[in-house]
């Protein structure tokens, strides 16, 4: 069998393996395998654009190699214009997709996957969301890290009974914390148009318990009591736009839920 050599942009090692740089490790070798010049993209600065973002990325992986048995969570989340949104980083392993297929990307030694939800509601009530759901999908098919994911198309029902058309996409970064922070930052910018000088919040807990305990008091405690008498479903078509970096093994499901209020 032939294989592929590919110099990797990040440490210029020579590698043959397509995913992550066999010397340093780096998922920048992808953009390389997929013929795309990354020489004028912000994926090289090796900057903490976001900060907090590497050092929690860095962390999440050192605590996966303590914890092998238990789900570790870095969360950012932020407020913008009234919504509610987070960015979950998990585990990587055997995952689902919302109606329950296998996404069959990560690996069970450890490492981080990033999915992202686009997804609509059928029903036409929710206008409004489903356009700003359109809106961010066309700003992330323009990215060049669009061709690092998988994507998958399939209706799921939510707990609040409204059949929603599934728009998901998931990378593997393994453990690049570096790229996995580069890749991010320019997701958190140019999709969902949060910019590093905004307020956020960011931090990375294990265990089923105090990843759902963080996450739920920071949305209690960034909900006004206006909102609250408008209180949308997390998991619902109007709940907040959520993107999820998802678990190892069979639990991804039930973690998905636990994110999204479901």
């Amino acid at each position: 069998m032939k294989y592929k050599s590919l110099v990797c942009p990040h440490c210029g090692a020579n590698t043959t393996n397509t995913r992550n740089c066999e010397c340093c490790g780096s998922l920048l070798v992808r953009f390389v395998d997929k013929g795309i010049d990354i020489a004028n993209t912000p994926y090289l600065s090796g900057d903490d654009v976001y900060p907090g973002l590497l050092t929690e990325l860095k962390k999440n992986l050192e605590l996966q190699a303590e914890n092998p048995a238990e789900i570790v969570s870095t969360d950012l989340l932020w407020k913008a214009r009234g919504e509610m949104n987070s960015l979950g980083i998990l585990k990587s392993g055997s995952s689902l997709w919302f109606n329950g297929m296998p996404i069959g990307l990560g690996s069970k030694d450890g490492g981080l996957v990033l999915t992202l939800d686009f997804s609509t509601c059928m029903d036409q009530s929710f206008i409004d969301f489903n356009r700003r759901m359109d809106e961010r999908l066309q700003k992330f098919q323009q990215l060049k890290s669009f061709v690092l994911f998988t994507s998958h198309v399939g209706n799921f029902i939510d707990d609040d009974g409204y059949t929603r058309m599934g728009r998901e996409y998931a990378v593997d970064f393994g453990k690049d914390a570096d790229g996995a922070s580069a890749l991010i930052a320019e997701i958190l910018t140019k999709v969902y148009n949060l910019k590093p000088t905004d307020a956020y919040d960011i931090f990375t807990n294990v265990g089923t318990d105090k990843i759902n305990q963080s996450i739920n008091a920071w949305f209690d405690s960034h909900e006004s009591a206006t909102e609250s008498t408008e209180k949308t479903d997390r998991g619902g078509c109007a709940g907040s736009v959520t993107a999820l970096i998802a678990v190892v093994g069979s639990t991804l499901f039930s973690i998905l839920c636990l994110f999204l209020g479901r």
